[in-house]
């Protein structure tokens, strides 16, 4: 069973990792949806590298706990399982050029994938304007409790181009184009439906961030067009305000919308159809909040500037999975 929660949005960029010095990030995910729940911890850490590289290695592992007959063979049936997921990256910076490489992989009892990506971030005009490209393939390698030898695979490559410009000293925009060409096995294993094994997703978005000195805000707001092959069209728009309450404290709700209508196979045609509630028409809402809170008394400590980031968000999801809770509790700490 291949579970994945996935943000396909345009994210605002600076001119680098938000933590580029020596850190440790440990995270800890909650989702729990009307048949589904997902405990998924985190770690991650950064080691500055001589001649401005750097290094960083990730663990993740996810408890699934579902009971949704859309993933099992009979209706209703609990079942648990864990997925495990490493990931490495390597970058280097030559002046206004930074390339970076990233690794995945991850397992499960019934999927194993793995991907490769290469990114590569140019820096213009006193660095008011970054240019970063993206390449990244992926293989899925797909099996199926219970279906003796099924076997088969997924192939998935993606082609992306974001630019971020300054425009005045507090207005930041954003424009990004994705192309991803997925090849193989599409639908789920343990629903009954007929998906084409080939698919082209195309997206187009863009934002921008906004910063009121006199109040210590910053607005952001960003829109995503995405259609493919499979004639699914879709629209999605946030908006997040970052607040500054304390020295030490800022607040960040943020909501956004999602509509879609389906892809042209929700009933039978040319011997495809699908099961799939997330294929068919539906709009979506989240609605969230983050604080995050650097912990000042810590100051001149083994754990000075620590913080620790708490979230807590509502998806209501017109679909058949019903409104989801995702909670997370995130700690961060520069050594």
């Amino acid at each position: 069973m291949k579970l994945r929660f996935i943000v396909c949005a345009c994210v605002l960029s600076g001119a680098g990792s938000v933590y580029a010095e020596n850190s440790v990030s440990i995270v800890g995910n909650y989702y729990k949806e009307r048949s589904t729940r997902v405990v998924s911890p985190e770690v991650t850490i950064k080691k500055e590298l001589p001649f401005d590289g750097q290094v960083e290695a990730t663990y993740l592992v996810d408890q699934i706990t579902s009971a949704s007959g859309a993933f099992t063979p009979e209706a209703d049936v609990a079942f648990q399982e864990y997925r495990n997921e490493i990931r490495f990256g390597l970058s280097k910076r030559f002046g206004d050029l930074t390339p970076r490489v990233r690794f995945r992989y991850s397992t499960e009892s019934d999927y194993t994938s793995w991907g490769l990506s290469a990114e590569v971030a140019a820096e213009f005009f006193d660095k008011n304007t970054r240019l970063v490209g993206q390449f990244t393939y992926q293989q899925d390698d797909v099996e199926a409790r219970g279906q003796g030898n099924f076997q088969d695979e997924l192939t998935t490559t993606l082609v992306g181009l974001r630019l971020v410009q300054v425009v005045l000293p507090e207005l930041l925009i954003n424009l990004c184009a994705e192309t991803q060409i997925l090849s193989g096995y599409t639908e789920n294993a343990y629903r009954v439906e007929m998906h084409p094994r080939d698919r082209n997703r195309y997206a187009l978005g863009g934002g921008a961030a906004y910063r009121i000195l006199s109040t210590q805000t910053t607005i952001r707001a960003d829109y995503r067009f995405y259609t493919d092959s499979w004639k699914l069209r879709a629209h999605s728009i946030g908006l997040q305000f970052d607040q500054q309450v304390l020295p030490s404290l800022a607040i960040v709700p943020k909501v956004r919308y999602h509509g879609q209508n389906g892809v042209y196979f929700t009933d039978l045609v040319d011997g495809f159809r699908t099961t799939d509630p997330k294929l068919f028409p539906f709009s979506s809402g989240f609605l969230g909040v983050d604080l995050l809170w650097r912990l000042w008394f810590f100051d001149g400590s083994f754990l000075d500037g620590a913080t620790i980031k708490p979230s807590y968000a509502v998806y209501f999801s017109g679909t058949r999975y019903g409104t989801a809770h995702i909670a997370q509790l995130g700690g961060y700490w520069p050594f």
